[in-house]
């Protein structure tokens, strides 16, 4: 098995969380440390697997309906405005509605969720830019490492939106050309992901230790 760079920058997230976590527990390093573990264990395991299409689909089906309830649940927890706390339960609520119809009757449980993928990267970045309004309008006074963490998933979650959305057209042209090109984006994307997360374990854990 032969790790891609998109590995390697998962691995080294979640090394560097969790030595963060072991040196400084925080809210984030608590949460993300399992997360970032689970994230490197179904990367691997997909590898592993990828002869066998259908059980693979099914992993990454369920992973990506846990995957954007994290980092929903995530900037709900930070959320102290009643208001927008109810906007952020109605994207989960939503999210798993759509999510759960779209795995039993829809696209099914053993080909790529992508209808899953759109709606969640919409409803994710929609909330993304409403706590980076509150973040930089004085409301909020967490800054560091949310903000990193926020451009992090932005920037990914943003950069898969479209050929999430294209990808029944565009694979009806090329398929294999498509999906060559998706890794591609997807991959590079993951890389920068994950070193904007190794960054914002880094920052706050300095942090702590200078105002200690």
């Amino acid at each position: 098995m032969i790790l891609g760079i998109h590995n390697v920058a998962e691995i080294i997230a979640a090394v560097v969380c969790t030595y963060c976590f072991v040196c400084k527990p925080s809210f984030f390093n608590r949460w993300f440390t399992p997360f970032l573990w689970f994230i490197v264990i179904i990367e691997l395991t997909g590898k592993n697997i990828s002869a066998y299409t259908e059980p693979k689909m099914l992993m990454y089906n369920i992973y990506t309906l846990i995957e954007f309830l994290f980092y929903l649940n995530i900037i709900f927890s930070l959320e102290t405005n009643a208001k927008y706390r109810k906007v952020l339960i109605g994207f989960m609520a939503l999210f798993i509605v759509c999510g759960i119809v779209n795995l039993i009757w829809i696209q099914g449980l053993w080909i790529y969720n992508y209808h899953t993928l759109t709606i969640g990267s919409i409803l994710l970045v929609t909330a993304c830019l409403l706590a980076f309004l509150r973040l930089y309008s004085g409301e909020s006074s967490i800054k560091w490492p949310y903000a990193l963490i926020l451009i992090g998933i932005l920037i990914f979650y943003t950069g898969n939106f479209v050929p999430g959305t294209f990808m029944a057209t565009l694979t009806r042209y090329s398929s294999q050309g498509f999906f060559q090109l998706y890794s591609i984006v997807n991959h590079n994307l993951n890389v920068v992901f994950y070193l904007l997360l190794s960054v914002a374990f880094t920052v706050e854990l300095a942090k702590q230790k200078q105002f200690a």
